[in-house]
């Protein structure tokens, strides 16, 4: 999905990807149409994307929340809006019980056959009984915030629902690019930047940070995101 670091991070930009899914401040959502014309979208098979420190963060809090797993289960970690899998693929590759999870059956059908793994499946977060029935121990969500703020609030509470429906909390990991300051045009009531993101979500964190990184590319504009994990219970 979308990523900061990207060529492409502005929420109005005309560039090929928001034509798909966000263009002139509006919702567009085609995503089937997406994955099917542009060969990698927001450039995610790239090192600088594979590789953006957000990520590996995602995976050393992975490590420290699978060392509290009792009795030799691995952790199980779902990530929504996958994409080409290429986060999850990674987790798989480092011993989690990794499942990929996207609403484009494109997108799902390359991950399938990039990582040679049958752990990506056509699905949605908000679909509460996927959610159940996957019973993950960590869900990710990586820069698919912005196109689901319609329905955020539902996803909220079916993630508050499912982790008292437990014993062992959930945890989330979240990513979302921010813009600077009069550029999105897009979802500004409900937040624009990183510690809005923290105030919308009111949840219990154990970590949580922005990121900006400099561009000295006339054609590439800087980069912002944010970041936090969290537990339910």
């Amino acid at each position: 999905m979308n990523d900061p670091n990207s060529r492409d991070n502005s929420l109005d930009q005309p560039s090929e990807n928001h034509l798909y899914v966000i263009s002139a401040g509006r919702f567009v959502g085609r995503f089937e149409d997406l994955y099917n014309n542009v060969g990698d979208p927001w450039n995610q098979s790239e090192d600088v994307i594979v590789n953006e420190s957000r990520r590996l963060l995602t995976v050393e809090w992975c490590r420290k929340l699978a060392a509290k797993k009792v009795g030799g289960q691995r952790l199980r970690v779902v990530e929504f809006g996958c994409g080409f899998g290429f986060m999850t693929a990674r987790l798989r590759d480092l011993g989690f019980n990794a499942w990929g999870v996207d609403i484009s059956k494109t997108a799902i059908s390359k991950a399938r056959r990039t990582h040679r793994s049958n752990r990506f499946i056509i699905g949605n977060i908000c679909d509460e009984q996927l959610l159940h029935r996957l019973k993950p121990d960590v869900i990710v969500m990586a820069e698919i915030t912005w196109y689901i703020l319609p329905e955020l609030a539902a996803v909220l509470r079916n993630l508050q629902k499912e982790a008292q429906s437990r014993d062992q909390p959930l945890y989330l990991i979240h990513m979302l690019a921010t813009y600077s300051p009069g550029e999105q045009g897009y979802g500004t009531e409900f937040f624009t930047t990183h510690d809005e993101i923290l105030e919308y979500f009111q949840l219990k964190y154990l970590e949580a940070a922005s990121f900006f990184r400099p561009s000295n590319s006339p054609t590439v504009n800087p980069s912002y995101g944010s970041f936090f994990v969290a537990e339910l219970r």
